[in-house]
């Protein structure tokens, strides 16, 4: 019996993991809203995936490691909240090189 309930558990677990992207097209504007939502995600894994990096490393006594994660991932997530940051800063570099 216990097999099945572990079971249950994962199909319950997958199909809410696959209807959680329908909120995406509630409106008219699809490709917009699933962008926000792509970015959002992505934020929330690159945090989590940077934060147990940096654990891990200051755990085995890497302290320069560790804060040159948490650097760069803060980093990444600052681009992930504001991609028109990420944007404008292209947009300087190519007028200041390409001159």
């Amino acid at each position: 019996m216990r097999g099945h309930k572990e079971a249950k558990v994962i199909i319950a677990t997958l199909g809410m993991t696959a209807m959680l992207p329908l909120t995406v097209y509630a409106s008219s504007n699809y490709a917009e809203n699933a962008g926000r939502w792509v970015l959002e995600q992505a934020f929330w894994v690159i945090l989590v995936m940077g934060i147990v990096t940096a654990s891990l490393a200051i755990v085995k006594r890497a302290y320069v490691a560790g804060c040159i994660t948490g650097i760069a991932v803060g980093v990444v997530c600052f681009f992930c909240k504001n991609p028109d940051k990420l944007s404008s800063i292209g947009e300087q570099l190519a007028q200041t090189f390409l001159k």
